[in-house]
């Protein structure tokens, strides 16, 4: 591996015991070779975040409908939701929002007037237990959790991966001709991997995912044409500037083709079978699937993205103008504080942001949320055409 790579558990992230090893929580750390003790700090970091979310002790809680808590909560209008096809699919695990039904709220606080609101439970806690058909409208994933040293890098990265995530989802799902990436933002680290790579009959394609707020995000592509069980793979990484969003990409796409080549289950199962993070990628990776992938390789690029201006590297500045930005758009980001006790005693602070308002990244093909508003805005926002829900992308999302 051109990279160091740490691997790190902390079991199912669930207390109790007796739980089979196959349940476990693994969390990955990647760094250049020569800074290998930040990869394996990342990979504990990852590790303690995965811990935070299994708290579900997160301040004050109630149950109560939407229509009850009308003006005191995050707008159920703001959700993103699957559209009546999607719904009426078998095997569509989604539920529409009903503002009458009674479902469990948790406290949090708005970015944008600092002020407390109520947010369904299941939106602030992935590993939340004995998930109610009222509370079945969101798809629960990591996503928007963080963990950090500084309270404010912890909520700036968590704005980040949402971003990224949304960026994800909307690419994949509109099938966005996205330009490259400029020579210049490819540092030597990144040079390295992509050598590393070329060596071994791989090419590396990076493109410019970056959205309107204006996160530098980049989506990597690894196109192996003599490889009869990983044909296709793909990473993405945000950063301040493109130099770090490329090589996160990078390392993120060369290090999970290991974990795609792993068996498993049937990789041809029905979409209604698809429990595990991993199946859309380990199916999207096998040769009989690269076509689904010529939408960004297969045509010829000649635009070439100078990327974003990079965010300012203060992070309280970069967090103000990210929930700048959220508001200007006319979106509503808030947060919850979810430290656990043990990592408050080691100096680290977990948070959970939501930002109902973008498009979220989900591995189930049979919910991808194609009902939301923001999927069909964002293309047009970025000056690209917008296809409307029957010609979205049908292949299940790639990134693990």
């Amino acid at each position: 591996m051109p990279f160091a790579h740490y691997a790190a558990t902390v079991g199912s992230g669930k207390p109790g015991a007796g739980v089979r090893l196959r349940h476990h929580t693994f969390c990955s750390g990647r760094a250049p070779v020569e800074d290998a003790e930040h990869a394996r700090f990342v990979s504990l970091a990852e590790g303690a975040e995965r811990y935070a979310m299994a708290n579900r002790q997160t301040g004050e809680t109630r149950r109560a409908s939407a229509r009850e808590l009308a003006g005191e909560c995050l707008e159920p209008a703001r959700y993103p939701r699957c559209s009546a096809a999607e719904l009426t699919t078998p095997g569509c695990k989604a539920k529409p929002f009903d503002e009458s039904a009674d479902i469990r709220w948790s406290r949090a606080t708005d970015m944008v007037t600092g002020r407390q609101t109520w947010v369904p439970a299941v939106m602030l806690s992935p590993f939340l237990d004995d998930v109610e058909e009222a509370e079945k409208f969101t798809h629960q994933i990591s996503t928007g959790y963080s963990v950090h040293s500084d309270p404010v890098e912890a909520m700036l990265g968590a704005i980040c991966e949402i971003a990224e995530r949304d960026s994800l989802a909307v690419l994949w799902l509109q099938k966005l001709p996205l330009p490259r990436v400029d020579s210049a933002a490819i540092s030597e680290t990144a040079a390295e991997i992509i050598e590393w790579n070329r060596r071994r009959f791989v090419d590396v394609h990076l493109f410019d995912a970056t959205l309107d707020l204006g996160v530098p995000t980049v989506y990597c592509v690894l196109s192996a044409e003599h490889d009869q069980r990983v044909r296709r793979a793909v990473g993405a990484g945000t950063g301040r500037r493109m130099v770090s969003a490329v090589e996160k990409a990078v390392m993120e796409a060369t290090g999970i083709t290991g974990s795609l080549r792993s068996n498993g289950d049937d990789l041809r199962k029905p979409y209604s079978d698809y429990h595990s993070v991993d199946d859309g990628a380990r199916f999207m990776a096998l040769p009989e699937n690269e076509q689904a992938f010529d939408f960004l390789t297969g045509v010829p690029h000649t635009e070439v993205s100078a990327g974003p201006v990079p965010l300012p590297e203060d992070p309280r500045t970069a967090l103000d103008l990210l929930v700048a930005r959220l508001h200007g758009a006319g979106m509503r980001p808030v947060f919850a504080d979810h430290t656990t006790q043990e990592l408050r005693h080691v100096g680290l602070t977990a948070v959970r942001v939501v930002i109902p308002d973008l498009q979220p990244m989900s591995v189930d093909p049979l919910m991808q949320f194609k009902g939301h508003v923001r999927l069909y805005q964002a293309p047009a926002l970025m000056g690209y055409r917008s296809l409307p829900e029957e010609e979205l992308n049908p292949w299940p999302q790639p990134l693990a």
